[in-house]
Parts: structure tokens; C-alpha cells; sequence
């Protein structure tokens, strides 16, 4: 899989901004408190940002996309 597809599959399902569950899940936090210490920490991956009149965190699912791709494309595959 491309980028370009993965970024596509993900635009398509979630829409141009990824948040709340989803987000989490996409990034792989198993919770959400999880999730809330990485952002306190400033160890979230990607860009988050908040939206007025909004709760939680947001991301562009293109970023998003560009990370998972990034982190698939240097894995170390097994012989």
C-alpha cells in the first residue's frame, strides 16, 4: 500500500480531521486516558490542536496518514 492509497482510505472513512476515539485508535492508544497523558507529555506523534465550542483533540488526517505510512515503510519485516 501506498501512501497515497493509505492517506485516500483514511480521507474517505474519517474526513479531512480526525478526532476523539477515532483519533486515539488511529494512533494506537488502547484508552482514552492514555491518550490524555501523551498530549500532557507532548508526546502525541502528530500535530493536535482544539477546536472552539469543541472537546477534545484534533488532527489532519493527512498528517495522520503520512505518520502510520512512515512507521510501516521503516519497520523492520522479519526474514
Amino acid at each position: 500500500m501506498t501512501e497515497h492509497e493509505l492517506r485516500a482510505q483514511l480521507l474517505e472513512r474519517y474526513g479531512p480531521v480526525l478526532g476523539g476515539g477515532e483519533l486515539r485508535k488511529v494512533l494506537g492508544f488502547s484508552t482514552a486516558g492514555a491518550f490524555r497523558q501523551a498530549t500532557l507529555r507532548g508526546t502525541v506523534p502528530v500535530p493536535t490542536f482544539t477546536v472552539p465550542n469543541r472537546r477534545g483533540r484534533f488532527a489532519l488526517t493527512q498528517e495522520v496518514a503520512r505518520w502510520l505510512y512512515e512507521r510501516r515503510r521503516t519497520a523492520i519485516v522479519p526474514a
